[in-house]
């Protein structure tokens, strides 16, 4: 059965069978295991502080699908409030698709699913035009001693295509106190 994973992100399934009338349990055992897993996000949500203990600043090497930038490293910096992270993004001449841009990202949840940690976060940047482009999930993990941090970041505004920490649209390593 689906449930909040917080109180302001839900996943949901769905399925062509359900009937009106039935009552919910029987509902929710017409839907398939594969079945589509849809994710919904309060756009009113209130942020949340970022999960990476700590905090910024952290530099950063990234993975949009053409290689590693980690040349010149990008980093990261501390917002007024623990919730938010500006993210500063470094081209490297040598890696095709990698671009020096600025972000925001506005934490607003974060779970645990079984060993997976999920967070939903809002990026603002100077090609965000619509909620679709603004809202994004990430898939984290973080070392022991919390200083070293990888995330995969989904490609649309859906927690679908992360299965790990290191796979996704774009991945990161955050490396703290640099």
């Amino acid at each position: 059965m689906n449930s909040p994973v917080h109180h302001s992100a839900f996943p949901l399934s769905t399925s062509p069978y359900c009937r009106k009338k039935e009552p919910l349990d029987m509902l929710c055992e017409k839907i398939n295991g594969d079945a589509s897993l849809y994710s919904m996000f309060r756009t009113d949500a209130k942020p949340v502080p970022c999960p990476f203990k700590g905090g910024p600043p952290f530099t950063f090497t990234y993975n949009r699908g053409s290689g590693e930038c980690k040349s010149p490293v990008s980093k990261s910096d501390s917002c007024t409030d623990d919730s938010r992270m500006l993210l500063r993004y470094q081209a490297c001449p040598d890696v095709h698709n990698s671009e020096a841009t600025v972000e925001e990202l506005t934490c607003l949840a974060w779970w645990k699913d079984g060993s997976m940690k999920y967070m939903v976060g809002k990026l603002e940047h100077k090609m965000t035009s619509s909620d679709e482009d603004r809202y994004r999930c990430f898939v984290w993990n973080n070392s022991p001693d919390n200083r070293v941090y990888n995330v995969a970041q989904s490609g649309d505004a859906t927690c679908n295509g992360l299965p790990s920490a290191t796979e996704g649209s774009r991945t990161m390593r955050l490396t703290q106190g640099k």
